[in-house]
C-alpha cells in the first residue's frame, strides 16, 4: 500500500478546529490533495466520529451523525464533504481513536469483486450503496454478463441478503 502524502493527523487538527479552508489549502500540492479526495469519503468521517474520550466521543458521534443526514448527496463534493468533516469538529483538539469496519459487513468482498469488474473504482460505501439500491434481479443480470456460473451467482446473492440485513 502506497504511503498517503496526508498527514491524518494533522487534518484531523485542523477539522477539529472547524478551519473551512482547509481543502484550499491543501489544494496547494496536487499530491495531498488527491488523498485528500481519496479519503474524505469514508476513512476521514471514520477518524472525526471517534474519540479516547467518551465525553467527546459522544458529542463526535451525534455531530457525524447529523451531517450523514446529507452525506450521500455530497458524493463527488470533495470541497464541501472537507468542510462538513470541519463543521463537526468541537471547536478544539481532539484524541481520535479508529475503529475498524464491522464483522458483520459479511458479503462485502464477492459483491466488491463482482462490481469492481464494472466499476474498477468502486468504494465500499458504493458497494453498500449498489446493494442498497439494487435488488436481485439486478445482481443476477450482472453476474451474467460477467461470466459467472449459477454456484457463483448463489454465492453473490447470499452475499446481498448478508449486506442488506447489516
Amino acid at each position: 500500500m502506497a504511503k498517503s502524502s496526508v498527514d491524518i493527523f494533522a487534518l484531523l487538527q485542523f477539522l477539529d478546529e472547524r478551519e473551512m479552508g482547509i481543502y484550499e489549502d491543501f489544494s496547494e500540492d496536487a499530491d495531498v490533495l488527491a488523498d485528500l479526495q481519496k479519503n474524505i469519503g469514508w476513512l476521514i468521517p471514520q477518524w472525526m466520529s471517534a474519540s479516547t474520550n467518551d465525553s467527546d466521543h459522544r458529542k463526535l458521534v451525534s455531530t457525524v451523525n447529523q451531517a450523514n443526514l446529507v452525506w450521500n448527496k455530497t458524493y463527488g463534493k470533495h470541497e464541501l464533504q472537507t468542510k462538513l468533516m470541519a463543521s463537526c469538529g468541537l471547536g478544539r483538539s481532539v484524541r481520535h481513536k479508529f475503529y475498524k469496519a464491522s464483522p458483520s459487513m459479511q458479503g462485502l468482498t464477492p459483491m466488491t469483486e463482482l462490481l469492481k469488474l464494472h466499476y474498477p473504482d468502486i468504494s465500499t460505501e458504493q458497494v453498500i450503496l449498489w446493494c442498497n439500491i439494487n435488488n436481485e434481479n439486478d445482481l443476477q443480470e450482472m453476474a451474467e454478463q460477467c461470466g459467472y456460473q449459477q454456484k457463483e451467482f448463489n454465492t453473490l446473492k447470499e452475499a446481498h441478503r448478508k449486506l442488506l440485513q447489516s
